[in-house]
């Protein structure tokens, strides 16, 4: 019987005070947090915007309203990259919860222990800090050369500046919280014996919960994914492609990142689960080949034992087909394929605009 050891994750204020005070003391989830990362971001570019009297349409600038690529950011990638932040240094927690109650890995406390040290890791986010003070002076000197409502007057620039600072800052440890549990998944999977359980209902085995947690990560990307296909269709509608030909090589870039962000977590799983099989497979192989001498020994012998010893045979090689038909991958059909629909997904606006430039060329 497994005996029951702490199974929750939880990175301390170390790695980041600030997504532990949300997270811990203010109690926030990833969704409450989406949305008021979301809020404060709106209401800061009405009021920016409505101050300089850049609230609706105008005919020399953009004005808040007319500014898609804002509104693209405020309501997409903000609650996404917002949710995502306070999601992922907790995302381990459950899924070694579910295998260890489920029985499928044995953790003990000091494995769990070490997991839990990998997140304490306090340089990380003065890295991030700096990085997005860089960001910022940057993001700042740029509002100069831009025609828009975030471009006038020293409010707008300031508080854009200041929160396109929280967003590079966040999205930062976003992605050292992904690192990070990449890190602890394959320092607890390394060497471990797997029990898989075929007539599991989730069809992987119970291990359902790890791809869960890929194909999440993989729908974070596939936002980017988004973002970087809008840029490109609106290239090849006004036909400038040519003039910036190397954003197409950020294309195979996105699909291997994507890639990368599902597969990897799972990779560590993988190799439990084939040597699990390998090692049933095994021990079948030899059950029948020690059946398979006696009865060959037994011709000669009663009809009556000789059958038992077949009928045994017989079952040995229906158990072996039944484990052969292990999973050895953490997923199923359905997960795959909606890993890959949310990959090549985004990129269908870029080949509408290269199908209407080519119609546009072709049809005077």
């Amino acid at each position: 019987m497994t005996t029951f050891v702490p199974t929750y994750i939880k990175p301390t204020a170390r790695l980041d005070p600030f997504a532990h005070m949300l997270r811990s003391q203010w109690q926030l989830t990833p969704a409450k947090f989406a949305i008021i990362a979301t809020s404060v971001c709106f209401i800061g570019g009405f009021v920016t915007s409505a101050v300089n009297d850049l609230l609706i349409m105008r005919t020399n600038t953009i004005s808040f309203l007319q500014d898609w690529s804002a509104w693209f950011w405020i309501l997409v990638l903000t609650p996404f990259i917002s949710g995502y932040y306070l999601w992922a240094p907790y995302a381990l927690g459950p899924i070694f919860g579910h295998l260890q109650v489920m029985g499928i890995v044995s953790m003990s406390n000091a494995e769990l222990v070490d997991a839990n040290n990998e997140y304490n890791r306090p340089y990380l986010k003065y890295i991030a800090a700096g990085v997005a003070v860089c960001a910022g002076v940057l993001f700042f000197q740029a509002r100069a050369n831009l025609l828009g409502w975030a471009a006038n007057g020293p409010l707008s620039k300031g508080i854009t500046t200041a929160l396109y600072m929280c967003g590079v800052y966040i999205t930062l440890m976003l992605v050292s919280a992904f690192v990070i549990n990449a890190r602890v998944l394959r320092q607890v999977f390394r060497d471990k014996e797997f029990h898989v359980n075929l007539l599991h209902p989730d069809r992987c085995g119970g291990l359902r919960i790890l791809s869960d947690y890929s194909l999440k990560t993989a729908y974070l990307i596939a936002v980017f994914g988004v973002l970087l296909s809008v840029s490109i269709f609106r290239f090849a509608i006004f036909g400038a492609v040519q003039d910036y030909w190397y954003i197409l090589f950020t294309v195979p870039l996105y699909l291997i990142l994507s890639a990368v962000c599902f597969f990897v977590p799972l990779g560590t799983a993988h190799v439990g689960m084939r040597k699990a099989k390998e090692r049933l497979l095994e021990s079948i192989s030899q059950q029948f080949q020690r059946d398979y001498s006696l009865t060959h020994g037994e011709l000669s012998n009663s009809s009556n034992t000789l059958k038992e010893r077949l009928d045994k045979i017989e079952h040995l090689q229906r158990l072996y087909e039944v484990t052969d038909r292990f999973p050895v991958w953490p997923f199923d059909v359905q997960t795959l394929r909606r890993f890959t629909i949310s990959t090549f997904a985004p990129l269908i606006p870029p080949m509408i605009g290269f199908a209407v430039e080519y119609l546009r060329k072709l049809i005077p």
